[in-house]
């Protein structure tokens, strides 16, 4: 069961003598979840109505990370890809004026399994590798596939029942 609000989580990276990328050298980071358009982006980084779906800050280090997924069909992924990285371009400049360092993830994964380059070059860049990336890379493949044969096997239906996927 996932809540259906945003969700806040600290996330330490004691020193265990291994670097986490970008998350290396913090202990006090912040996960914050876009589910079901709650989240609100931490006032003291910048004031904005964008909503990444998900947004990581350490205040020691003022660093903030944000993802922002986008399923589209496997012919719209490099201009999707573009699109969000546009819209969030004036947030990492009021960012970064603000004292801030900023890295901003657009990834995609296709509605029919293909996954974008761009979910492992930010994976990798936040200390993501060897089995651990590829499973990742694999599971959000797979779990896109799964939810659009579903979407498309209700498509036909003039109302969705609730089902577990």
């Amino acid at each position: 069961v996932v809540s259906t609000q945003s969700t806040e989580a600290v996330v330490s990276t004691q020193s265990t003598g291994y670097e986490f990328g970008i998350l290396g050298g913090a202990t006090d980071w912040v996960v914050l979840a876009d589910l079901d358009k709650q989240l609100k982006f931490p006032s003291e980084i910048a004031t904005t109505r964008l909503r990444p779906d998900l947004v990581i800050f350490s205040k020691t280090f003022k660093r903030v990370i944000w993802w922002e997924l986008t399923v589209p069909s496997e012919e719209r992924i490099a201009a999707s890809h573009e699109l969000k990285l546009d819209r969030y371009n004036s947030l990492q400049a009021e960012i970064q004026a603000n004292g801030w360092s900023c890295y901003s993830f657009a990834v995609e994964v296709g509605a029919r399994g293909v996954v974008a380059a761009s979910l492992e070059c930010a994976a990798r860049k936040m200390g993501l590798t060897g089995r651990a990336l590829k499973k990742l890379v694999r599971e959000c493949g797979k779990d896109a596939a799964h939810c659009s044969r579903w979407i498309y096997l209700l498509s036909r239906k003039r109302e969705w029942e609730m089902r577990a996927v």
